[in-house]
């Protein structure tokens, strides 16, 4: 899978990122779906916002939080299992 990383910061922890997931690289990272990835803090450390990441992952199935304005959101949750730098989102 390929994801370009959209929040990984304080509020998501050192083990979990959001993305805009696809199973191809895209043009625009828009287009992707959503989506939640959960792996160790050491297999993460290195990762940053903006990074595009090629993955093997497992589905965990769906996840619901509480968006920043209040309402609530499903997306699909994935284990990472192995993870790779492969360049920027912009």
């Amino acid at each position: 899978m390929w994801a370009c990383i959209t929040q990984f910061d304080a509020a998501t922890g050192a083990d979990t990122f959001r993305a805009d997931a696809a199973p191809k690289r895209l043009r625009y990272w828009f287009e992707g779906d959503n989506s939640l990835f959960v792996g160790s803090a050491t297999q993460l450390e290195d990762f940053v916002e903006d990074d595009v990441a090629v993955m093997n992952v497992t589905s965990l199935g769906s996840y619901d939080y509480e968006t920043t304005l209040g309402g609530n959101i499903t997306v699909p949750m994935f284990s990472v299992d192995r993870i790779t730098r492969r360049g920027s989102c912009a």
